[in-house]
């Protein structure tokens, strides 16, 4: 019983004893936790001092950001430039419906004079009377009077449509123009090396490819030449059709000329254009006929009055003796 109850005090003591080993060493580690922390405080404290400075404007910035990333929400995006007019390519197409197209093709050709532009090409249609029914005419004009002069040839006449484009070259123009010194530049540089070759394989390679150069520096300029020439000229295309009515009212006259009266109009027209071709040929034979009229007139007098001569030679020879004849024959 004694023996039970010693072990019982020794257990119980042991415990006690761990217990206080436990809460010491906790309280020794929570210690030097907070001390761990404060000393972390200590030097987040010294930090946000040190940036404060800083730290404010940044803010502030963030702040001013913000508004203005705000005011730029609220505000109407800006707008796209407007493209140089000296590197567009500006071509227009305009349909026009009139009932005299001849007239309205002077017209647009007298446009086109007032502008300082010219008709590029042009091409025409006439019906079986001669009567032109359909015309195109391409002009040129400045680029600066390209909107003036598509406003002036709508108004010429009624419009059926009309169309228009633009496109910006000013890139490729650049981009050929830097590629036009780049091969001056080499160009500059193989003249260089072919003015000291001194071998003549060296010669002959340099001089194909100063060749090869100089055909791709002639293409070059060439197409800065047609960008420029279409920078500098825009191009509208003129349709001129003849109105459906005019049209109607040709027919109509074509089928009023059937029966006696039709064939009384094409006897007529038939003998006016006999009669025209005749008084054309009277004109180009006259010329002629004057010209061997005054060569042959004189000619014909001359020969005349030398007959007439030759004529009384030979009758006042005939009539006269001669010296050994006698006067009177039948008398001794």
């Amino acid at each position: 019983m004694n023996r039970t109850g010693t072990l019982l005090a020794l257990a119980l003591t042991t415990t006690v004893a761990l217990t206080a080993c436990s809460s010491s060493d906790g309280g020794d580690s929570a210690a030097r936790s907070d001390e761990g922390a404060s000393s972390a405080e200590r030097l987040e404290d010294r930090s946000g001092s040190a940036e404060s400075p800083q730290a404010a404007p940044s803010e502030g910035a963030d702040e001013g950001a913000g508004g203005s990333s705000g005011s730029a929400e609220g505000a109407p995006p800006p707008a796209t430039p407007a493209p140089d007019p000296s590197t567009v390519i500006a071509t227009g197409t305009i349909d026009l419906v009139a009932d005299d197209v001849a007239e309205t093709r002077r017209d647009v050709q007298r446009l086109a004079d007032e502008t300082g532009g010219r008709v590029a090409s042009e091409e025409t249609t006439t019906d079986r009377d001669g009567v032109m029914d359909g015309s195109r005419l391409e002009l040129q004009v400045p680029s600066a009077t390209f909107d003036d002069t598509m406003a002036a040839v709508e108004d010429v006449a009624a419009t059926a449509s009309s169309t228009r484009s633009l496109e910006d070259v000013g890139t490729e123009i650049v981009d050929t123009e830097a590629r036009i010194r780049a091969q001056e530049q080499s160009l500059t540089r193989i003249e260089a090396l072919l003015a000291e070759a001194e071998d003549l394989t060296e010669l002959v390679a340099i001089e194909s490819e100063l060749t090869s150069r100089q055909a791709a520096l002639d293409s070059l300029t060439s197409q800065l030449d047609y960008l420029q020439d279409a920078t500098s000229y825009s191009t509208i295309t003129v349709y001129v059709e003849r109105t459906d009515e005019a049209a109607v009212d040709e027919a109509d006259d074509d089928e009023d000329r059937g029966g006696f009266l039709g064939g009384l109009a094409d006897g007529w027209d038939g003998l006016s254009g006999t009669l025209g071709a005749l008084a054309v040929a009277l004109g180009l034979l006259l010329p002629w006929v004057l010209l061997l009229a005054a060569i042959s007139l004189p000619l014909a007098w001359g020969l005349r009055r030398l007959r007439r001569r030759r004529a009384t030679a030979v009758t006042t020879g005939t009539d006269r003796p001669g010296p050994d004849l006698p006067a009177h024959p039948g008398r001794p």
